[in-house]
C-alpha cells in the first residue's frame, strides 16, 4: 500500500528518515495511513492515534520515534503531535503542533516549546511543508545564545509512488552567541537546496549558501565576514557525475591590516564513473540502516572505493582570486588521476603519486604578502621592512621554485609520473 508522512512528520525529520509517498489519496488510504504505524527499517517509526476525519475536516495524533544509531537502538528521539486536517477540492492542508520529547537532550532545551507546521498535499502525493520556530534567548553555563525565528520551508515530490524531499529553503535572520570575551553572530543566512535530500540515490541538483554577515571576537581578534556565498551542484552524464563548487566572499576583516576583498575559489571533479559510486552510496544506505561494526565498515567500503578510484577522474580549479589592499592573487589548477589498478588500500598510497598529474599556476605580488602578514593580530605580527621582505623573496627566487618580474611574482607547476618541475613560464591547460 501506498504510505504517507503527513505533516510536521515530513518535515522536521527531512535529514534522518526517507519520506514515503503514494498517490491519488482518496480518503480511505487516509485512513489506513493515520490508523497504521509507519516505518523506515533502522531510521523512524510512525504511530497515530484518535484518526477522526470527516467529508471535509478531520484530526489525528502522532509520535515519532527516531534512531540515531542503528547499533546502539537504546538511544531514540521522540516526537510527539497532533495534526488538523482540512480537505478541498485540490488537496489537503495539515497544521501541526508538535514538540521534543525524549532524547537528544540539548535539542529539548532549544526547543522547548512546541513547534508548529503547516502542510500541504495535493492528490497526486506532491507536498509542501512550512516552519517557523519560535525566538531561542537562553543563557546558562556563562553562553549566552539568541536565535531569532527560523523559516524553513520544505517540498516533496512523487517519485514511484515514494515521496522524497526536493527542494529545501531556510532563512536565519540572526544568530549571536557569547561566552565571556568570546562572541559569534551571523546575519542572514540563506539556504536553498533543489535536489533529492530522502534517499542515497544520485540525482542532479544544486545547493546554495548565503551568509550576508559574520561577526566574531575575543581577546586578541575581532573580525567581520561579509556577504559569504557558497555553491554546489551535481551533473549526470551517460556513464559519469560532476561535481561542481564554490565558495565566495566578499571581504574578511580581523582588526589588523586591510581586508582580504573579492575572494573566490571553485573547484570541479569530474568524469567519476556513475555506476561504481552508485555502488558505494547504496552501500552506505544499507549500512545506515543496519548495525555494522566500524572495522566492518571499513573492510567493505574499501574495496568499492578502489573500484572507483581505478576508473580515474579529472580535477579542476581555475579562476581563484584574492585581493588585499593593492595586491592581487591567482591561482589555477588542473589534473587528472589516471586508470589505475589499485587491489588495497597499502597499493593506494604506494602507487598514488605516479597515477596523478596536474599543472598549476599561482600569481600574486608583493602587496600581497605584506597584506597577509599585516592580518596577524596585534603583537604578533612579523614587522619587516620593504628591504628586508625582498631579501626574502628573493631566496625563494634563488631556489628556483618562484619567478620574479619586479614586483609580481608567479609559480608554476607540472607534476607527471611521480616528479615535480618548477616551470619558468605559466602553464597551458
Amino acid at each position: 500500500m501506498s504510505k504517507l508522512k503527513l505533516g510536521v512528520g515530513a518535515a522536521v525529520l527531512a535529514g534522518v528518515a526517507t519520506i514515503a509517498g503514494g498517490h491519488m489519496y482518496a480518503d480511505g488510504k487516509l485512513k489506513d495511513h493515520y490508523s497504521k504505524a509507519q516505518t523506515e527499517p533502522g531510521t523512524v517509526k510512525f504511530t497515530y492515534q484518535n484518526y477522526d476525519m470527516g467529508l471535509f475536516s478531520g484530526k489525528a495524533d502522532w509520535t515519532a520515534t527516531i534512531q540515531l544509531d542503528p547499533c546502539q537502538p537504546s538511544q531514540v528521539l521522540v516526537l510527539k503531535g497532533s495534526d488538523k486536517i482540512s480537505r478541498s477540492w485540490n488537496g489537503y492542508a495539515i497544521d501541526s503542533d508538535f514538540e521534543f520529547k525524549d532524547g537528544l537532550e540539548p535539542l529539548q532545551k532549544v526547543f522547548n516549546k512546541p513547534l508548529h507546521a503547516e502542510s500541504k498535499l495535493n492528490f497526486l502525493g506532491n507536498m509542501s511543508t512550512k516552519i517557523a520556530t519560535p525566538v531561542i534567548a537562553q543563557n546558562a553555563d556563562g553562553v549566552k545564545v539568541d536565535v531569532e525565528p527560523i523559516k524553513i520551508q520544505f517540498k516533496g515530490k512523487n517519485q514511484q509512488d515514494k515521496m522524497n524531499l526536493t527542494e529545501l529553503e531556510m532563512h536565519l535572520p540572526k544568530m549571536t552567541v557569547v561566552e565571556g570575551a568570546n562572541n559569534f553572530s551571523l546575519q542572514g543566512l540563506k539556504l536553498d537546496v533543489d535536489q533529492n535530500m530522502g534517499s542515497y540515490k544520485i540525482e542532479e541538483g544544486k545547493s546554495k549558501l548565503e551568509v550576508d554577515l559574520v561577526k566574531f571576537g575575543s581577546a586578541d581578534v575581532n573580525g567581520e565576514l561579509k556577504d559569504l556565498d557558497f555553491n554546489s551542484e551535481t551533473k549526470l552524464h551517460d556513464k559519469t557525475v560532476s561535481f561542481l563548487s564554490s565558495f565566495n566572499f566578499g571581504s574578511l576583516s580581523t582588526g589588523s591590516g586591510a581586508p582580504i576583498e573579492k575572494f573566490k575559489m571553485n573547484f570541479e571533479v569530474n568524469d567519476v564513473n556513475r555506476e561504481k559510486l552508485q555502488t558505494i552510496f547504496d552501500y552506505f544506505e544499507k549500512s545506515s540502516k543496519t548495525c555494522v561494526a566500524e572495522k566492518n565498515l571499513k573492510e567493505q567500503a574499501v574495496p568499492q572505493l578502489l573500484a572507483l578510484l581505478n576508473d580515474g577522474l579529472s580535477i579542476k580549479s581555475m579562476d581563484n582570486q584574492l585581493k588585499i589592499g593593492k595586491g592581487e592573487a591567482k591561482f589555477d589548477l588542473a589534473g587528472n588521476l589516471k586508470k589505475s589498478s589499485f587491489t588495497d588500500f597499502q597499493s593506494l598510497v604506494q602507487t598514488l603519486p605516479l597515477m596523478l598529474e596536474y599543472k598549476a599556476n599561482f600569481n600574486f605580488d608583493k602587496d600581497v604578502v605584506k597584506g597577509l602578514m599585516a592580518l596577524a593580530p596585534a603583537g604578533r605580527q612579523q614587522q619587516l621592512s620593504d628591504a628586508d621582505l625582498d631579501k626574502v623573496l628573493n631566496e625563494f627566487v634563488s631556489s628556483g621554485k618562484v619567478n620574479r618580474k619586479g614586483d609580481d611574482f608567479s609559480v608554476n607547476l607540472s607534476y607527471k609520473d611521480g616528479k615535480q618541475e618548477f616551470l619558468k613560464e605559466a602553464v597551458k591547460f
